[in-house]
């Protein structure tokens, strides 16, 4: 008597469940995929925290919309006088 593979005893186990459970069992799966894929991930040896683009640009100034137009144009055009022609 041969005793089954894992793989053959998987497909058994899978053959009983309905298919709300398989729903469940597949997301369970991507889940543990995705963690160990991220897991692995490591930073690069030559990696510098001073050379990341994204860590200045989500540690800037909160304060964008008060100071668009000096972002845009400099010196705010509003407060600038107008001058009378005569």
């Amino acid at each position: 008597m041969n005793t089954p593979s894992v793989k053959e005893q998987l497909i058994a186990k899978l053959d009983q469940l309905t298919d709300d459970e398989l729903a469940d069992l597949l997301e369970y799966i991507e889940i543990m995929q995705y963690t160990k894929v991220m897991n692995s991930m490591t930073l690069p040896d030559d990696y510098s925290i001073e050379n990341d683009g994204l860590v200045g640009f989500l540690s800037g100034t909160t304060d964008l919309a008060e100071r668009i137009e000096d972002i845009l144009y400099g010196e705010s055009e509003i407060e600038q006088p107008v001058q009378e022609t005569k």
